[in-house]
């Protein structure tokens, strides 16, 4: 029997007003955040030897975000991009863009051999994604409407699909798409 008496709960493992789906996205959240990088630096702050960046004056390779801010336009309509750049043991593993405030793409680094990359609309919704395994010669490319729906998807050097904005079929094309 569960419940509280007291305010405390009979069972340890259930929470009162907590479902296990809730735990579940609980646990996962946790995760993720203790595997965000800690450590925030200023792009000023680091420098790059042996092909690897260090925060400047430290000893072990930089892990954590870079952050930079640079301005664009012309006087009068100036704004600003940052740049967030995350690197692992020296090894820079993915960039990510926003303008002003809004994440614009992402490019993730795997391996050494794939490249995953993201851009998205004002809206925050996925406009394209793009990956690219150089290792065993795979490009797929899908590319998306503003509401959602996929637009188009190229998959390896041999299909192109294209829907319409409700999701329907429209186009199929095989061949080398490369």
């Amino acid at each position: 029997m569960t419940g509280t008496k007291g305010g405390l709960c009979r069972n340890p493992r259930k929470f009162v007003g907590v479902d296990e789906n809730m735990m579940l996205l609980i646990s996962i959240l946790s995760i993720f955040l203790s595997s965000y990088p800690k450590k925030v630096v200023d792009i000023s702050q680091i420098q790059e030897t042996n092909d690897l960046v260090y925060v400047i004056g430290g000893k072990r390779p930089f892990t954590g975000k870079v952050v930079e801010i640079a301005e664009i336009g012309v006087e009068g309509f100036k704004t600003e991009i940052r740049y967030e750049y995350i690197y692992k043991k020296g090894n820079l593993i993915e960039i990510s863009r926003y303008d002003p405030k809004v994440l614009r793409s992402s490019f993730v680094f795997k391996d050494g051999h794939t490249r995953i990359s993201k851009n998205y609309y004002q809206n925050g919704q996925l406009q394209s994604l793009t990956t690219i395994n150089n290792k065993k010669n795979i490009r797929e490319h899908k590319e998306y409407y503003e509401n959602g729906q996929l637009k188009r998807e190229k998959t390896g050097k041999w299909t192109t699909k294209e829907y319409d904005e409700s999701g329907k079929l429209i186009e199929s094309v095989e061949g080398d798409t490369r």
